[in-house]
């Protein structure tokens, strides 16, 4: 292969007159158009092949992320009700995937403060927000989870969360309040 292309440009280049010109009976060093179309081919049926792993992989990701951020953030509002011994809340909202904190300092500034998620380009949906039937979590100044007016303990809570197929589930613990993804 690459010898016997390398031993006729070099004869090529050995065999030419010292005017530039070719020998005759020499042949050419380069790529030929048969070469260029191969080639091509061959990249598109990569690309046919890969394509759709590519979305399928993409799509967990973006699942898999979106639930981590969920989890992370209702156990950041968990840990600020704790450590400044007031309520902090977390409304859902499904159309567009979205929540709001109310009583959660921000990191970067004070004041309430929302998470679209589809802004932030994670593209998934909330499919299913349910504590106790209710679309807020409250958390107490010891961390606890409660939901509904009046206030009563959280006996179950979990956001769903989609992308195409692919889903993950929030579950919030109803004893510690802690959230973590299934």
């Amino acid at each position: 292969g690459t010898a016997l292309i390398s031993a006729a440009c070099h004869r090529s280049i050995a065999g030419s007159h010292a005017n530039g010109r070719r020998a005759p009976g020499d042949s050419r060093c380069g790529i030929t158009l048969i070469d260029l179309v191969l080639t091509t081919l061959i990249l598109g049926v990569i690309a046919v092949v890969t394509t759709p792993r590519f979305t399928g992989v993409l799509a967990e990701y973006r699942v898999r992320a979106a639930a981590d951020r969920i989890a992370a953030d209702l156990n950041y509002a968990r840990h600020q009700a704790r450590q400044t011994s007031t309520t902090a809340s977390v409304t859902f909202f499904a159309a567009p995937p979205a929540y709001q904190f109310s009583g959660v300092r921000h990191l970067d500034f004070d004041g309430d403060y929302e998470v679209a998620l589809n802004d932030i380009g994670y593209s998934v949906t909330l499919t299913s927000i349910d504590f106790d039937g209710e679309t807020t979590l409250l958390f107490n100044e010891h961390g606890l989870p409660f939901t509904g007016s009046p206030l009563q303990a959280l006996q179950s809570g979990s956001i769903l969360v989609n992308s195409g197929t692919l889903e993950r589930t929030v579950v919030i613990d109803e004893q510690t309040g802690k959230a973590s993804v299934q």
